[in-house]
């Protein structure tokens, strides 16, 4: 039995309208109310309404937060025009003591100035600033325990966290909505798995992505089933509606199918107590984290024990000083290294793979066997001749020069890969799932 293992990157969830990362300032920015999708109810499985947080309630709480990201960004990243502009709005920014909790004053939360701060939120899109130097500086800021400028400790970490929220808020309304193309991945997923025998492994996926989108379409598809069938995170969680960890798939005789996510995932809530990641394999959970009253969802342990905690989202986010010290997540990162130890064939879906991207570059390298098939499936507009066509056929143009400036995946993969066969297909998700 061949086995493969498919990687799923930010292109895979880009066909279905998710924003990728460098999309996700400007969505912070340009989000309205009239930007809520009112298919609300569409990940919400729950008949207990105590579970449901939707992005109508949570607006408020979005917007003061992208106040606060909005003022951190134009004191540290915009022109000498736009904090003058921002200056003229509200006085002289530079004046205010941000030790002395600068956002409890009413510029940040009376909704008097909300017109204001929708002049602002224009302005800021016009800063040219990358998500991963804003976490890295605030995370090498945090790790040196060192006060940046005139922010503190707990200024950096309100920053930092309100950046979190925003991106799970944009992220939460873009999935309320349906998808054909995933309702036949998960069913792809689930027929597969089903014609292997309970104790095999002929498959895995590896994914880079917050959202969940393989999760929701193959737990609906594992539904249909007469089988006991589930996802596998491959790590101890504990799921909130008390289906079995995923340790136990294959001991308690059910049907698992691997799904690692290397990076976290917007639906788990890990306990800041005791550790443990709290999972839902199908509805949106992820805006309670918006709220540190974490009304509905409670860690039970800690609860019980009358102990003091919060439940976070838990996602590494875009930094260059990426942590992944955490228990469950080395659990993951383990388990993906050992199955491409093991497979037969590596198929990239929607994954450019990025210089940036050291930690899986490391565990490929490592682990992928000399003779694996690699298969790599990217977009039409990947494709090298797309470009090479456009450009005269005359003698003053060195096709071979202009071949390697351009900045495209199948160049990172040979090189990578240079003594693989890889082959590459730029139909995209769509023509690889042939739907």
């Amino acid at each position: 039995m061949d086995k493969k293992v498919y990687i799923f990157g930010a292109g895979a969830s880009k066909a279905v309208k998710m924003p990728i990362q460098n999309q996700l300032l400007n969505k912070i920015f340009s989000f309205d109310r009239e930007s809520i999708n009112t298919n609300i109810n569409f990940l919400n499985d729950k008949k207990d309404d105590s579970f449901t947080f939707d992005v109508i309630s949570q607006f408020t709480e979005f917007n003061n937060k992208r106040k606060i990201l909005a003022d951190f960004i134009i004191m540290n990243f915009s022109s000498n025009k736009i904090k003058q502009f921002y200056n003229d709005i509200f006085g002289d920014r530079n004046k205010y003591n941000i030790s002395n909790s600068i956002y409890s004053k009413s510029i940040f939360i009376n909704r008097e100035h909300n017109k204001k701060w929708n002049e602002i939120f224009d302005k800021i899109q016009e800063i040219d600033v990358a998500l991963e130097d804003i976490f890295t500086l605030l995370d090498k800021a945090l790790i040196l325990k060192e006060n940046f400028k005139i922010y503190s400790d707990d200024n950096l970490n309100d920053i930092k966290k309100a950046l979190h929220d925003c991106i799970l808020y944009i992220l939460a309304n873009n999935m309320q909505h349906d998808s054909d193309l995933y309702k036949h991945i998960g069913d792809y997923f689930v027929n597969e798995r089903l014609k292997h025998n309970l104790e095999d492994d002929p498959y895995s996926i590896i994914s880079l992505n917050w959202d969940i989108l393989l999760d929701h379409y193959i737990t609906n598809a594992c539904k249909k089933q007469e089988e006991d069938i589930q996802l596998d995170f491959c790590y101890y969680n504990n799921d909130l509606n008390d289906k079995p960890t995923s340790t136990l798939l294959k001991a308690s005789e059910i049907y698992n199918i691997k799904l690692m996510k290397l990076h976290g995932s917007m639906n788990w809530l890990m306990c800041n107590n005791c550790g443990r990641i709290f999972t839902d394999y199908i509805n949106n959970i992820s805006l309670s984290s918006l709220d540190d009253s974490n009304k509905g969802i409670k860690c039970k342990y800690c609860q019980q024990l009358n102990r003091n905690y919060t439940l976070k989202s838990s996602i590494i986010t875009p930094t260059f000083l990426k942590d992944f010290e955490n228990i469950h997540y080395k659990n993951i990162w383990h388990n993906a290294y050992l199955d491409l130890c093991e497979a037969d064939k590596i198929i990239f879906i929607g994954y450019s793979l990025p210089a940036a991207d050291f930690e899986l570059r490391y565990i490929l390298k490592r682990a992928i066997k000399p003779e694996a098939e690699i298969v790599v499936i990217l977009h039409e507009n990947d494709k090298p001749d797309k470009y090479l066509n456009l450009v005269n056929d005359g003698d003053d143009v060195d096709r071979s020069l202009l071949r390697y400036r351009l900045d495209l995946p199948c160049y990172r993969y040979k090189a990578f890969f240079h003594n693989h066969k890889i082959d590459f297909q730029y139909n995209g998700i769509r023509g690889y799932f042939d739907c």
